[in-house]
C-alpha cells in the first residue's frame, strides 16, 4: 500500500511540473491549466481513498 501512494505523489509531482511548463507554453492556456488541475484532482481523490483504505487497524 505505501508504495501505491509514493507512486501517486510521484504522478502529483509530475502533473504538477508539467502545469508550470504548459502555463508558461501554451497559447490556450486558461483551457490547458484547469484540465491538468482537474487530474491533479483526480490523484488527490485516489490518494485520499488510498489513505483510508489502508488506515485499518492491523
Amino acid at each position: 500500500m505505501r508504495q501505491v501512494k509514493k507512486d501517486c505523489e510521484e504522478h502529483i509531482k509530475r502533473i504538477t511540473e508539467l502545469e508550470e511548463l504548459l502555463s508558461a507554453q501554451v497559447s490556450d492556456k486558461e483551457k490547458m491549466i484547469k484540465v491538468l488541475k482537474d487530474q491533479v484532482q483526480e490523484y488527490h481523490v485516489k490518494l485520499d481513498s488510498i489513505k483510508s483504505s489502508s488506515s485499518t487497524p492491523k
